[in-house]
């Protein structure tokens, strides 16, 4: 398949104009339509409370959305105008370009629904390696592909890609889900270990899995540390 919407939840903390324009570089890049969620928490109403207080807290939390929705435009319109992408309000377009969803309400609940509608999510990692409830909601809900970018991201490419293989199902469905990603790469370098793969001929199945697709691959086994992170 070849990619034609990709999804981004974002939110107001830390780092928010070098997230958005992270996830605009990937989006230049496979040219695809992003829709980028900007979830405004709603408050939480004790129903038996009096009515005026009921309404005066409603009144707050549109107050708030309308307040943020406008910081949050007035930012995207920045950065577009930095790296030359067109904001659309159409919710079907295609090639490069940005829709802002603006909505109000439990951002798990939200980015968990939809996050569906799309080829592709992309979630910046989280902040010291701290999952947040955005990033779970991302993870076990969206059941889309995710593409995880540094919170801060000058550049974007595609030209080389290494593939961490443990023989998992995960792993199997990733390397598929990826192919569009790996026949436009110059270098696709597959790493395992013993651990994971206690026979190397596995690899050479690997090898012509790929090669049905056109996609040429070197192989290497590591030796792997305490953390595979660390090894990578």
């Amino acid at each position: 398949m070849s990619y034609k919407k990709f999804f981004m939840p974002i939110d107001s903390g830390n780092e928010l104009r070098e997230r958005i324009f992270g996830a605009l570089l990937v989006a230049k890049h496979f040219d695809v339509y992003l829709e980028m969620l900007h979830s405004v928490p709603g408050v939480k109403i004790n129903r038996q409370l009096p009515v005026h207080i009921l309404e005066e807290l409603e009144e707050f939390a549109l107050e708030k959305q309308q307040t943020e929705s406008v910081k949050f435009n007035e930012l995207l319109h920045d950065i577009t105008k930095d790296i030359g992408v067109k904001i659309t309000k159409e919710s079907v377009a295609q090639g490069f370009c940005v829709h802002p969803l603006i909505q109000l309400g439990d951002r798990s609940s939200l980015i968990a629904q939809e996050s569906k509608y799309s080829d592709m999510v992309v979630c910046a990692a989280p902040t010291d390696g701290i999952i947040s409830e955005t990033f779970e909601s991302v993870v076990l809900q969206s059941g889309k592909p995710i593409m995880v970018i540094p919170r801060e991201m000058k550049t974007f490419d595609t030209k080389s890609v290494i593939i961490a293989w443990n023989n998992s199902p995960e792993a199997a469905r990733t390397i598929t889900e990826a192919l569009p990603i790996l026949k436009n790469a110059q270098r696709v370098h597959l790493v395992s270990s013993p651990e994971y793969l206690p026979e190397g001929d596995n690899l050479e199945k690997l090898k012509e899995y790929f090669a049905f697709h056109n996609v040429k691959i070197t192989t290497e086994f590591l030796k792997t540390a305490l953390h595979p992170g660390e090894t990578l």
